[in-house]
């Protein structure tokens, strides 16, 4: 779960690559949804989220099970994936 803005460029320059390319390698197996919190400000306050980027790793139950709040590169998104999807 991915909260951007439009105007985010971290978001477009790192956030969103670094996703883009993992939902690549895994495939079926992760589901990457991006929600603008400009466009969605009731879900981002529900999820707490103070800054873009934010991104969630949600089990399959969907319970989060890590939150980076600011940038978090492909090498930590990816550690944070598999230690929730085995």
């Amino acid at each position: 779960l991915l909260f951007t803005t439009p105007f985010c460029v971290p978001c477009k320059m790192v956030q969103i690559p670094a996703l883009e390319r993992l939902q690549q390698e895994m495939g079926e197996r992760l589901q990457v949804i991006q929600i603008d919190a400009c466009e969605r400000p009731e879900d981002a306050d529900r999820w707490g989220v103070l800054s873009a980027p934010t991104t969630f790793i949600l089990d399959g139950s969907g319970t989060t099970r890590s939150v980076n709040h600011g940038v978090a590169d492909y090498p930590q998104l990816k550690r944070q994936i598999l230690t929730v999807s085995g």
